[in-house]
């Protein structure tokens, strides 16, 4: 994997006057993935993928 630890962050954005503003919602922190569980959780809905 490419990164060891990651924050995710879960933010609402708005645009006031052209600029962008944000209201952070929910942050997590992970650590030391395990690769092999990956296709797992993501068939049971645990890990979404947004492109």
């Amino acid at each position: 994997m490419k990164h060891n630890e990651t924050f995710w962050i879960a933010a609402d954005s708005k645009i006031i006057d052209g600029k962008e503003f944000f209201q952070y919602k929910k942050v997590e922190h992970t650590k030391k993935p395990i690769v092999s569980q990956f296709d797992i959780l993501l068939e049971q809905g645990i890990i979404r993928l947004d492109h």
